[in-house]
């Protein structure tokens, strides 16, 4: 599997799961829920499930290659590199 830069990988995940909130929220929002206002509420959570996902398999430190999922500071919580983000 190909590797993406940490900032890349960082970047894909804050928009998927943006969008996927947005689109959600965006269908919860409206009082009568239509057909097309359940698409849009579906097509968020598999969104924002598709970003956990991605985040799970591609934000990983580019030394030790632990999982950064969880990590919001600078470094890596298991080696301890200092992080491009």
């Amino acid at each position: 599997m190909k590797k993406i830069p940490l900032k890349t990988a960082s970047r894909i995940y804050k928009i998927g799961g943006g969008t996927g909130l947005a689109a959600a929220f965006t269908g919860v929002i409206f009082d009568e829920i239509s057909k097309q206002m359940e698409i849009l509420i579906w097509a968020g959570i598999v969104i924002m499930i598709a970003s956990v996902i991605f985040a799970c398999i591609f934000l990983r430190c580019p030394r030790c290659g632990s999982t950064l999922f969880r990590n919001w500071g600078g470094y890596c919580q298991h080696c301890g590199e200092e992080l491009d983000r």
